[in-house]
């Protein structure tokens, strides 16, 4: 099957030379000198022979050869190897485009709002084909598929200056997210964690911080969560977020009903994430995609987080 795939491929791309030779010869016969008329006959008919067999390899020497005698008198613009490189150019870059803004796209982290699952200086491959692929143009999905919680998804910041925010989906449509210090609740059901250790990480400023390493559970993936110590004596989330939203403040908990087509997010680093903790719920339409993976980090001494499966 490869072998006949690839006679019926030089056998198509021989077909095309061979007619836009003859246009070329028929509408512009001064490109050619009346000497090398007869010689780039011959090209042709041989051409023509080699694509009525089955020998891909007659058709490509063929082909090859007619090219390179016809581009010793044509134009640079003209050339039948520049007109095949501008194709192969061309292409790449609207697939590279197609593949970008639909299925695939690289995020830089630059904050340490997900640590320790992404470390600041990490890029992400992101699956923009997750949840769904968008029909260019408009927010209309195919073959649409609905996050779940727990996924670490790349979105459009809410307050919509163009810049795309990475944190783990906590509260789905319909959801009750009820949040105080350490202590995260959803759907009346406290989310499961246990202690791992007491570590120090860095602070983004050149300093180190101690934080207390959580093992979380939501749903059923498994992730790790950085806490201060102490996190449960404060508050940690914005009281105003309550104000003309679907969200309350009681008991010194924030309260927040996510309403449908919005979602709930929060950075693994708990107390050092701007989130939905302070600035409310992300739509539907913001979500860019899934991230899979580290695909470059960093600075150097980061490099052996490439190739790092996030979950």
């Amino acid at each position: 099957m490869r072998y006949f795939g690839k006679t019926n491929r030089l056998r198509r791309e021989g077909k095309r030379l061979l007619t836009r030779a003859h246009r070329l010869m028929t509408r512009r016969p001064h490109y050619f000198p009346p000497s090398e008329r007869q010689r780039l006959t011959d090209d042709l008919s041989a051409l023509r022979t080699a694509l009525h067999g089955d020998d891909p390899q007659s058709i490509e020497r063929a082909r090859r050869h007619c090219r390179h005698d016809f581009d010793e008198y044509l134009p640079l613009w003209r050339r039948f190897i520049v007109r095949e490189w501008t194709q192969a150019i061309v292409l790449s870059f609207l697939l590279a485009m197609v593949l970008r803004a639909e299925v695939v796209q690289a995020s830089y982290v630059p904050s340490g709002s997900m640590l320790p699952t992404i470390q600041p200086g990490d890029q992400l491959i992101v699956n923009k084909f997750a949840y769904g692929l968008r029909v260019p143009l408009s927010n209309k999905k195919i073959f649409a598929s609905s996050p779940k919680r727990g996924d670490i998804i790349v979105f459009r910041n809410p307050h919509g200056d163009g810049e795309d925010f990475v944190k783990r989906l906590i509260g789905l449509p319909g959801d009750v997210v009820r949040v105080r210090g350490d202590e995260l609740i959803v759907n009346n059901e406290a989310v499961p964690r246990d202690h791992r250790e007491s570590i120090s990480v860095d602070d983004g400023f050149g300093g180190r911080r101690s934080r207390e390493l959580y093992s979380e559970r939501l749903g059923d993936k498994e992730h790790a969560t950085l806490y201060s110590p102490g996190a449960g004596d404060h508050l940690n989330y914005n009281p105003r977020l309550a104000e003309g939203s679907a969200c309350r403040v009681n008991d010194g908990y924030l309260t927040c009903l996510v309403p449908e087509g919005k979602y709930f997010f929060m950075g693994d680093n708990r107390d050092n994430s701007n989130d939905s903790r302070f600035w409310g719920f992300v739509p539907e339409d913001h979500l860019r995609g899934k991230a899979l993976i580290v695909h470059f980090a960093w600075p150097p001494k980061n490099w052996k987080r490439i190739g790092t499966v996030l979950r």
